[in-house]
């Protein structure tokens, strides 16, 4: 009985550490390509690690931005919103900046 008293607090410090390790996803920039629909909905992305574009300045191509870290790897929705100023003067100025790229239209 002492024995298994003296486990429960290994498999409780075992939980806590899977616990913030599932809290504490890598997180780093990367591209994501844009498929359509409303640019701040992450699951309108689709990541794409090499980024290559068709010339042209007319709408959003892709965008390099904070990945949420998931198995899917979405962009991060707080770090997509706080670019959704960037996005609209890309698109509506016709110019691309380090982290938005634009493509010919359609």
């Amino acid at each position: 009985m002492k024995k298994l008293l003296l486990l429960i607090p290994v498999f409780a410090i075992a939980i806590c550490l899977y616990a913030f390790k599932a809290e504490h996803k890598q997180q780093t920039v990367e591209w994501f390509d844009y498929n359509g629909g409303g640019t701040n909905t992450p699951g309108n992305y689709t990541y794409a690690p090499t980024p290559s574009c068709p010339s042209g300045t007319a709408v959003l191509c892709r965008i390099h931005v904070l990945s949420d870290g998931g198995s899917t790897q979405l962009p991060e929705a707080d770090a997509l919103d706080a670019m959704q100023t960037e996005i609209n003067n890309a698109v509506s100025g016709h110019t691309e900046t380090s982290d938005v790229k634009l493509k010919a239209a359609p």
